[in-house]
This record gives C-alpha cells, sequence and structure tokens, in this order.
C-alpha cells in the first residue's frame, strides 16, 4: 500500500549514497521533497505509512517518524501544526529539508548578539504554502508557526549527527512569550495519536478516490469516538452510504443525546440518497 513511500526511501538512499557532499545532498533531497509532494498517491502513502506504525503501537508525537535509516543517519518525520501552534528557535547544525503538505505554515529565522542571546525580532520571514520546500545546509537557527485554526503539516527529512557528534539541534526560548509546542506535543501519547488520526480525515477527504476511503475506514476502527466522528464527517463527503453506516455504527456506541443527533443525520442522509 505504500509503494510510493518506499520508493522515496530508495532514491533519498541512493541520492546520500552518490552526492560528493553535505550542499549537494541537500539540494537533492529537496528536489525529491518537490517531487513528491506534488503527488496526491504521495500523501497517501505517508497517511498510510503513519496508519501502519500505528497499527504495529508505535508512538505517535508532534514529530512523528515515518523513516529512520540507522547507516545513513537520516529520518523523514510528518508533523501536524494545530492551530496557533508556534515551535520554538531551534538551530540545525545538520542539513534537513521541509516540505508543507497542506495549508500553510510560517517560517522565521534567527541571529544571536554579539553575546550569544537570541535576537528578539526574525531577519526574515516567509509564509510557505502546501507544495512549497526549503532546506538547511549550514547552521540556521530558525522556527515554524502555524497562525491559522486548521492543522497544518510538514514533512522533513533530518540529517542526524553521527557518534561522538555534537547534538544536532539546539532550542531557544521563545521572544514575546507566544505559544510554543507544549512538552506534551514531544512525547508519545494516546493524545498524540487520537489528534493526528483527527487530523488526517479532512486530508484524506480533500485527496478522495478508494484509497482514501480505505485508510479513512481504517481510522474509524483506531481511534477514540471522537476520531471516529472526524472519520465519519470525511466519509459522508466522499461516500455518503458508507458514511451513514459507519454513523449508525458509532451512534451505537454513544450515550444519549449524541446518539439521536447522529442518528438523525443517518437518517438525512438515507432520505438524500433514496431520492
Amino acid at each position: 500500500m505504500c509503494h510510493e513511500f518506499d520508493s522515496f526511501v530508495q532514491s533519498i538512499n541512493a541520492t546520500l549514497d552518490q552526492a560528493p557532499d553535505a550542499r549537494s545532498r541537500t539540494l537533492a533531497v529537496r528536489d525529491l521533497v518537490v517531487r513528491a509532494l506534488h503527488s496526491r498517491e504521495f500523501h497517501l502513502a505517508c497517511i498510510e505509512r503513519l496508519l501502519d506504525k500505528i497499527a504495529l503501537g508505535d508512538g505517535v508525537r508532534l514529530f512523528t517518524s515515518l523513516h529512520f535509516d540507522r547507516d545513513r543517519l537520516y529520518s523523514v518525520r510528518m508533523v501536524f501544526w494545530r492551530g496557533g501552534l508556534v515551535a520554538n528557535p531551534h538551530r540545525h547544525d545538520h542539513w534537513t529539508v521541509t516540505g508543507v503538505m497542506h495549508n500553510t505554515l510560517r517560517f522565521c529565522v534567527f541571529e544571536l548578539d554579539a553575546c550569544g542571546t537570541l535576537m528578539p525580532r526574525p531577519i526574515k520571514q516567509f509564509d510557505a504554502a502546501a507544495g512549497e520546500v526549503g532546506y538547511i545546509c549550514t547552521p540556521c537557527i530558525h522556527n515554524v508557526a502555524n497562525l491559522a485554526e486548521a492543522t497544518a503539516v510538514s514533512l522533513h527529512v533530518f540529517s542526524h549527527p553521527r557518534a561522538g557528534e555534537a547534538a544536532d539541534t539546539v532550542v531557544f526560548a521563545l521572544p514575546g512569550g507566544a505559544p510554543i509546542a507544549a512538552a506534551e506535543d514531544l512525547v508519545a501519547s494516546a493524545a498524540a495519536r487520537d489528534r493526528a488520526l483527527c487530523d488526517c480525515a479532512p486530508l484524506l477527504e480533500a485527496l478522495g478516490g478508494d484509497r482514501a476511503r480505505v485508510a479513512l475506514a481504517r481510522i474509524f476502527q483506531a481511534g477514540s469516538h471522537r476520531t471516529k466522528l472526524h472519520a465519519v464527517r470525511a466519509l459522508l463527503a466522499l461516500d455518503p452510504a458508507t458514511g451513514a453506516a459507519k454513523a449508525r455504527e458509532l451512534a451505537d456506541s454513544l450515550p444519549e443525546p449524541q446518539a439521536v443527533r447522529l442518528r438523525s443525520l443517518c437518517h438525512a442522509m438515507q432520505s438524500t440518497l433514496s431520492v
């Protein structure tokens, strides 16, 4: 099911094995991410990969790893940025490539003063829409923010340090007291898993097709009542008959009055389908 993702990983492996230096590797990986993000099937494959990891019991956190290569020391991660979430400024000392999969994210670049203190105002700021891809191949302090209400999604390819090298990320305090990624966002939890599943539902609705419907059915089976409701909403848009059936199934497991509202929705859907 995830062969597009597997092909993407194989292309990265070949690139890292052949590129002569860090800059060449970074630019080549960026080109791979650009092509991947313009493929509907790749988006579906990333979500399927996430669902596979959840099915295997792997933990989900803000930065959820879809793949880690122990030999080449890189990871591919999918990040769900809730509305209003702002990451702390942080310095990458190794190359990284970031692409926006869904909605828009703001990226800011910071610098240090002569005393090594983070300057409060960014020296660069830009908004990146879905499909746009950037990279870092020299040490850089930046942060990422989702200033909208709807969740945004990004895909990252991170290079990691070898044994004995310094840590690859240094985190700074965020100027101005703006909201930051909370500690619970950085650890695996059932809440993080359910948030990711809920966030996948509208992505799958937008992607459409049989693979999206199958993935939504998996989300319905894997999640909490709240997650199931998100899956039902998306299924109703893609496949009203299946969505209505899942809504009835969910209603049977809910207390009143939520069950009454869902059954009314099912009845309305059945009336629409019979016309």
